[in-house]
């Protein structure tokens, strides 16, 4: 399912839209699942006195770690200034903000020299890109030969069911039964119009699609790792090296 581009990142850089919605670390279906795609990331590599991209910060999650590990400085970049502003203050609450520069930044048009990161990481957001492989080659083509390029990946729902025995309340009820509701052509095509609803602004990915983005960036993928159910993953997390 393709994304009109100019309509995606209108959405990102207009004020309390994403901002509103995007806290993965809190009470929700997936919230174990996106502390351990932070925790995994930290175990990749050593961040101390290394230069790291943080593309599509969010509210900074990522780039406040690599911070607090060392990192000689961290650049991290999103197209929303809501966010951005959100990432700053918590970066100042946990005294890294001097070790972080935010830059609202288009990860589809990188404003940075070749071979310049010792790593890239892009978590969560090739699924909002309206060209995925032209931000993955720019990545590519930031971070130094033998750097890392870290990225996941919503996965499209199958098994949905499966999932049901993690629900414990209404609100991790909702998530999950207004996900594929989301995402289907009824809701695109005629309900968000009824509602007045943002057109589609995110869509998930398949594994083969999200592996082909690095093979096809030249670089060469050292580990997958899947995140969910294992007969129903939700998240694919990839490692490769340039």
């Amino acid at each position: 399912m393709n994304l009109d581009e100019s309509s995606v990142k209108n959405y990102f850089k207009k004020e309390k839209t994403v901002s509103r919605w995007w806290e993965p670390e809190k009470l929700g279906l997936f919230q174990d699942l996106y502390v351990k795609q932070r925790h995994l990331v930290n175990e990749f590599f050593d961040a101390k006195d290394k230069l790291i991209l943080d593309a599509g910060t969010g509210k900074g999650r990522f780039a406040i770690d690599f911070a607090k590990r060392g990192a000689k400085k961290v650049y991290a970049i999103d197209l929303s200034d809501d966010m951005l502003t959100i990432a700053r203050r918590r970066a100042e609450e946990h005294s890294v903000d001097k070790s972080i520069l935010f830059q609202i930044m288009d990860i589809e048009n990188l404003k940075y020299d070749n071979n310049f990161f010792d790593v890239a990481c892009c978590m969560e957001t090739f699924v909002h890109l309206p060209s995925p492989q032209k931000a993955m080659n720019e990545l590519a083509r930031v971070v130094k030969p033998g750097g890392l390029v870290i990225g996941s990946v919503t996965l499209p729902l199958t098994r949905w069911h499966l999932n049901l025995k993690n629900v414990s309340n209404f609100n991790q009820l909702f998530e999950w039964s207004f996900t594929p509701i989301y995402h289907s052509k009824l809701y695109q095509n005629w309900i968000r119009r009824i509602f007045r609803r943002p057109s589609l602004v995110g869509r998930p990915l398949s594994s083969e699609y999200f592996s082909k983005l690095f093979t096809n960036g030249k670089l060469s993928i050292q580990k997958q790792i899947y995140l969910g159910h294992p007969r129903a993953p939700h998240f694919l997390l990839i490692v490769a090296q340039k």
